[in-house]
């Protein structure tokens, strides 16, 4: 298999150079979301996002205000040598670049780079796991749009958690 192939393999592209979720939503959704070179489809909109039960800030607000409740005091910071530690906050930040035409490899690559300093492991593989659950959300709500979208919903299906196994074990290996 040639570098163009292995290319194609990595991206979770097929052989004509599209990507599982981009066949699945019947094109491209734009840069990053979905593109051949992304192999992952992009993240929901907000919306969609804290409907699939994403990490909404409202919703993670309301979380941290009933934590503080219970313990009768404010949520303590984390500790600032630790660095990201909270899947969430990956999430967040995630949507955030995404918005900027960047894809989840390239996001990967630069949180590995420590663009946004150090990152617990434990929360790139639970923030990987969460975007893997909403983006097998919305194939499924893709499914039941129109038969030309489930045709494919069990190949798209098996594509995306193949990929995502691939990126949570670059990150189990650090544990």
């Amino acid at each position: 298999m040639g570098v163009e192939g292995k290319d194609k393999a990595r991206d979770g592209a097929g052989a004509d150079g599209v990507g599982a979720n981009e066949r699945a939503e019947g094109g491209a959704a734009g840069k990053g979301a979905g593109s051949p070179e992304a192999g992952v489809a992009g993240p929901p909109p907000a919306k969609d996002r804290d409907a699939a039960g994403g990490s909404g800030a409202a919703a993670r607000q309301g979380h941290d205000t009933a934590r503080a409740a219970d313990h009768g005091t404010s949520p303590a910071p984390a500790d600032e040598g630790a660095g990201i530690t909270d899947p969430d906050a990956l999430m967040d930040l995630y949507y955030e670049v995404s918005m900027e035409g960047v894809d989840l490899r390239r996001f990967l690559d630069r949180l590995d780079a420590g663009e946004w300093g150090p990152v617990a492991p434990e929360a790139v593989v639970d923030f990987l796991r969460q975007l893997e659950a909403v983006i097998l959300s919305n194939v499924e709500v893709k499914a039941m749009e129109g038969p030309h979208y489930a045709g494919r919903r069990a190949e798209v299906v098996e594509e995306t958690q193949r990929e995502f196994e691939e990126l949570v074990a670059r990150y189990l290996d650090r544990l």
